[in-house]
């Protein structure tokens, strides 16, 4: 049996360089998606940060210890999505330590950091820069949350019709109306996720003809292809946006206010405005929500109205109708419903409770 080459050790903070190169690069040929590296840079920075001496450190010095002290110490980091208490002076909220357990990281973004970690030191033995993973020796693994919070979660019908009716504003309040009404029914109605949006080119839209409906080609998670056709009423909004621009117009099919591509951040905020459009002029049914929120939405409001499971897995390009089913979440009401709904409950008669006898 052949013996594993002779690593070959280089800086720790080289490679992380590297490595962040190589990913920027899969972004390039789309194997990884641009929000994806932007978590891998800001998690591998994070850790040259808490890391003791990380100057110093090579890609062979580095054990599984030394991995756990950077998760206990990030743990213990604020939740950047947690307002400061009045009068705290801060400088980059992500930095901020935690005053108590209730304001530390949640679960989940220690465990991505634990991930960010575990496929860079994979590539690490990988190039032979090391050779073994310190991650294997680590003990400190999060448990994943199994609650999202809120503004993951679903919205009901009424909540998503409120923010698709009010979210883009008009001609008048908002100059980009159009582009955000299509952005959150691509989210809301279709259950795009944001990076499939934001990769999206006019050359991926292909309008109806007699005999076949408009539909886009979506480029997904696993690099794979999907086509989902497009309701008669959202391909009209497509048609008049590209018109409105114009034919000299750039490719991405949603523009940015400069004529460049939406970012995903660029589509949190038109999100987050659309959310702050529809509590002012609908409040009782204004919520806040994130992408993956509207996501979970379009897949349980369709589910709800009994459509196969393996057409809303088609549908969000997901491999597994099992994935799916995640995204099931439960809907004011829906369980009572279905339980009164039940085939096998009795018909009542003059207010008596009934037997089968």
């Amino acid at each position: 049996m052949a013996l594993p080459p002779t690593p070959t050790e280089i800086p720790l903070d080289e490679a992380v360089g590297r490595y962040l190169e190589a990913c920027r690069n899969k972004v390039l040929i789309r194997r990884l998606s641009a929000a994806t590296v932007g978590n891998y840079t800001a998690d591998l920075h994070r850790f040259l940060e808490l890391l003791p001496q990380a100057g110093e450190h090579t890609t062979e010095s580095v054990t599984g210890a030394h991995v756990d002290e950077v998760l206990l110490a990030y743990a213990n980091t604020a939740d950047h999505r947690r307002k400061p208490a009045p009068g705290q002076v801060v400088g980059d909220t992500r930095r901020r330590m935690a005053a108590t357990d209730e304001q530390a990281k949640a679960a989940g973004s220690t465990l991505r950091m634990r991930r960010s970690l575990s496929g860079f030191f994979t590539w690490c033995v990988d190039q032979a820069y090391a050779t073994v993973s310190p991650m294997r020796t680590s003990e400190m693994e999060p448990k994943d949350e199994g609650k999202l919070r809120v503004e993951r979660t679903s919205l009901d019908l009424e909540q998503a019709q409120a923010l698709l009716t009010h979210g883009p504003g008009t001609a008048t309040t908002n100059p980009h109306y159009d582009r955000d009404a299509i952005a959150l029914a691509l989210m809301g109605v279709l259950g795009l996720r944001a990076g499939e949006i934001a990769g999206l080119d006019t050359d991926h839209f292909t309008p109806a003809t007699p005999t076949t409906p408009g539909s886009l080609q979506i480029y997904g998670k696993g690099r794979t292809w999907r086509t989902v056709p497009l309701p008669p009423w959202l391909e009209a909004v497509i048609v008049a946006y590209r018109a409105r621009l114009g034919t000299d117009a750039p490719a991405p099919l949603l523009l940015s206010p400069t004529g460049k591509r939406l970012a995903v951040r660029d589509i949190e905020r038109l999100l987050e405005r659309a959310v702050k459009r529809t509590r002012a002029a609908d409040p009782a049914h204004a919520r806040a929500v994130v992408p993956h929120g509207l996501r979970h939405t379009a897949a349980t409001l369709m589910l709800a109205e009994g459509w196969d499971v393996k057409v809303v897995a088609q549908l969000l390009g997901h491999q597994s109708v099992s994935t799916t089913s995640k995204y099931l979440d439960e809907l004011p009401g829906e369980l009572s419903v279905a339980i009164n709904a039940h085939p096998l409950t009795p018909t009542r008669a003059n207010n008596v409770t009934p037997s089968y006898s």
